[in-house]
């Protein structure tokens, strides 16, 4: 018995299998009666002119002055396999078909690596020797307008294969080579001269401005002489040369790095930035004037400047022929600078010391006031940024 109804289970399934795969009788789709027959026979009749139509489809894409051609890309989905499953005997049904550009993902990808690039502004790019700057123009981004081409190309594809032109979106610079131009310009150059028959001091002076040479400060950034130049140590190539210690001359290595120092400090200063450190010497120097001058010593004594212009602050430091010079480079604010020293008070120098085994020239010492003064469209402001004490130097007399 258990035989016999399992017999009739199975012959249930194939009866009942064998009707679902049929369509059922006179059903009509797109006019093509397909009643009775299986479902993939009668999916292979209704497409059969659907197919005849893609190998004629030719979609043109134009891009960038380049043309794309697909043909064998191009397919297309339908409803009939659902129209089949829900038909009723005697129904009569309309397909609707979309046609699509296989891999078009992957060809949008390869159009915007041939067509799109990245915005670049202009910049410059400062040279530590020869001409000042090198300017590069830049150039506008262009990118692909994705969802636009689909649509484009959804609509060619499904109605009479016009055309697809590719949308494009330029990224325009924001910045002007005029602009970057009025961001270089010369701020304020500044020169020291020294003995260049001094070997030693000849020697320092070129090694510190060869550290600082070329130096671009950003916007905001400070300054410090000590860690751009570094210890003048005899193993970083600094020679012994005549220092000022404690109001009296003295050898020490790096000897003339002071002279460096104060030339960039007049030309910083000069050039509208804001002076963070700076310290006189015990004695007052033959290179600047009183109030004028930034010593640097150690780790200690530093020379500190801040970048406050707003933009990329370049300085130049070069030295050659017994002059050092010290050009900064920026944007202006708008402000013409210029410096004023004042003596305030002599101090005479000591009786000299007599019986010494080195001749020394007596030298009177000074106090005195260094003054900023800013114009622009007729005002002018005057401003005291630094008192200063300089010791005089005894003198010494060998014995006759």
């Amino acid at each position: 018995m258990v035989f016999i109804i399992t017999l009739a289970l199975l012959a249930g399934v194939v009866f009942c299998c064998g009707f679902a795969f049929r369509v059922p009788r006179g059903v009509i789709v797109d006019g093509v009666e397909v009643g009775g027959k299986t479902y993939g026979k009668a999916c292979e009749i209704l497409r059969r002119n659907s197919w005849e139509e893609v190998k004629d489809k030719i979609l043109r894409i134009y891009a960038n002055d380049k043309e794309y051609i697909f043909t064998t890309e191009i397919a297309f989905t339908d409803n009939i396999s659902k129209i089949l499953h829900e038909s009723k005997k005697g129904g009569t049904y309309a397909s609707t078909k979309r046609y699509y550009l296989k891999g078009e993902d992957n060809f949008l990808k390869l159009l915007q690596a041939d067509i799109c690039r990245e915005k670049r502004e202009p910049y410059a790019y400062f040279n530590a020797t020869g001409g000042l700057f090198t300017y590069y123009e830049g150039q506008d981004g262009v990118s692909l307008d994705t969802e636009k081409l689909k649509s484009d190309i959804n609509y060619s594809l499904n109605n009479r294969l016009t055309p697809v032109y590719a949308a494009t979106n330029t990224i325009y610079r924001t910045e002007t080579s005029e602009n970057l131009k009025e961001r270089t310009r010369l701020l304020y150059t500044f020169s020291t001269e020294y003995d260049s028959s001094n070997r030693a001091r000849s020697n320092n002076i070129s090694l510190a401005c060869g550290a600082i040479n070329g130096t671009v400060l950003a916007s905001g950034s400070v300054f410090s002489f000590n860690k751009i130049v570094g210890k003048r140590t005899k193993e970083r190539g600094y020679m012994a040369a005549k220092i000022i210690s404690g109001g009296k001359y003295i050898t020490g290595f790096g000897g003339g790095v002071c002279q460096v120092s104060t030339t960039l400090y007049n030309a910083a200063l000069l050039s509208g930035q804001d002076i963070l450190e700076q310290h006189p010497h015990s004695l007052g120097v033959s290179y600047v004037a009183p109030s004028r001058d930034a010593m640097v010593s150690g780790d200690y004594y530093d020379f500190k400047f801040k970048n406050v212009s707003g933009y990329p602050l370049y300085i130049r430091a070069q030295a050659s022929d017994g002059r050092v010079t010290c050009s900064v480079y920026g944007k202006s604010d708008g402000w013409n600078y210029s410096f004023h020293s004042s003596i305030v008070a002599a101090l005479p120098a000591p009786e000299p010391e007599y019986g010494a085994e080195t001749e020394i020239t007596a030298r009177d010492g000074v106090q005195s006031e260094g003054y900023l003064i800013k114009e622009r469209g007729g005002v002018k402001i005057t401003k005291l940024i630094r008192s200063d004490t300089y010791a005089p130097l005894r003198g010494a007399v060998k014995e006759s």
